[in-house]
């Protein structure tokens, strides 16, 4: 999927994924942040934020957020209605540089399995250098593959978890979805 296929359904459909109603990204959200070893981050960084859903839970978790996406209209519907203060939002295209530092959470979710094979390395090696040592990395995404994905999601994590340096915490194989937390040491 091209940049401007997400901008162009984020114009068409403020939701178009339903992240707000569906019972799938309701359990998603609710496993991912059941599964974050900490009680407390100081800094998390979250691309591909989207509209801010699963942004609004981390912030009640953290002390500071920086979400981004790459869709400008997605990043405007996030930063409507009650937003969290501790929360920055960002129009940022991934691979770039962040330029956030000493984070102790990133946050993949869905995205992975959009990016070319280099740019799929790239944002993996940018979630290692934003985190501080001991930092936590949050991966998920559906299991299955559409048409504008290049890897099902499944695929996505088998390729995650053979990526040497890691340390891995815990992995969840859902019917719909597949989660990983990796720590940096």
């Amino acid at each position: 999927m091209q940049p401007t296929d997400f901008e162009k359904r984020y114009q068409e459909n403020s939701d178009p994924w339903d992240y707000r109603g569906s019972w799938y990204e309701r359990r998603k959200y609710a496993l991912t942040v059941a599964s974050l070893p900490r009680e407390r981050y100081r800094l998390v960084w979250e691309p591909a934020c989207s509209i801010g859903v699963l942004t609004r839970l981390l912030a009640e978790r953290a002390d500071r957020v920086i979400a981004s996406d790459i869709s400008s209209t997605a990043v405007a519907h996030a930063r409507s209605g009650e937003v969290p203060p501790n929360v920055e939002w960002d129009v940022v295209r991934l691979p770039s540089v962040s330029g956030i530092t000493d984070a102790d959470l990133v946050v993949l979710s869905e995205i992975l399995y959009y990016l070319d094979p280099s740019d799929r390395e790239r944002v993996l090696a940018q979630a290692w250098d934003t985190l501080a040592p001991g930092g936590d990395l949050i991966v998920v995404h559906w299991r299955s593959s559409s048409e504008d994905t290049y890897l099902s999601g499944d695929e996505t994590h088998t390729w995650l978890r053979a990526r040497p340096g890691w340390r891995h915490l815990v992995t969840h194989v859902d019917e719909e979805f597949v989660l990983d937390v990796l720590r940096k040491p």
